[in-house]
């Protein structure tokens, strides 16, 4: 079957093996085929590197369940405000931005979280490293940041203001 194709859920279904890389649609209740490439991590782990047709950002998934700590990249290098790229969570519950770099002058970055994809996006309150502060946005450059209980939402860091050249957000799954 070629990637895309719909099949019913159950023809994926095994309690021993994945017999087909595919993922499960709960807005369409079907099982949908992946275009994939099947790796061994240098940990011996096996994982399927998988996008997107639209562009999005999904995780790799490794074979445990447990997703690969990839970089997701959030807002590139964008001079204007936007609601950048999503990442669905899955069944891992914390977020770690990791990046927050650009040449732009000032900026404005929410955190938000959303059941949907294209839903309505709501504020999330995430940790500071430096200094555990706890805030729903931020103005700096060089922090990390830490979001938990976002497991099966998807999680954004939108740009509601950008001055005097772009900003670029990076982040990615913890385990």
């Amino acid at each position: 079957m070629p990637a895309g194709t719909k099949y019913p859920k159950d023809l994926n279904l095994s309690l021993r093996s994945i017999r087909t890389p595919a993922i499960y649609d709960s807005n369409l209740d079907e099982w949908l085929m992946l275009s994939a490439n099947v790796i061994k991590t240098e940990g011996g782990l096996f994982i399927f590197q998988k996008g997107t047709d639209d562009g999005r950002t999904k995780v790799d998934a490794q074979l445990t369940g447990r997703k690969v700590g990839e970089v997701a990249t959030l807002q590139d290098a964008v001079s204007a405000v936007g609601n950048g790229n999503s990442i669905y969570m899955e069944s891992n519950d914390t977020f770690k931005i990791t990046e927050i770099s650009g040449t732009s002058t000032s900026r404005t970055l929410i955190f938000e979280v959303c059941d949907t994809e294209n839903g309505t996006y709501s504020l999330i309150q995430g940790m500071r490293l430096l200094d555990s502060a706890l805030e729903t946005q931020t103005s700096n450059k060089y922090e990390i940041w830490v979001f938990e209980g976002v497991a099966g939402l998807w999680f954004r860091c939108r740009v509601s203001a950008v001055a005097g050249g772009n900003v670029t957000v990076k982040g990615k799954v913890v385990a």
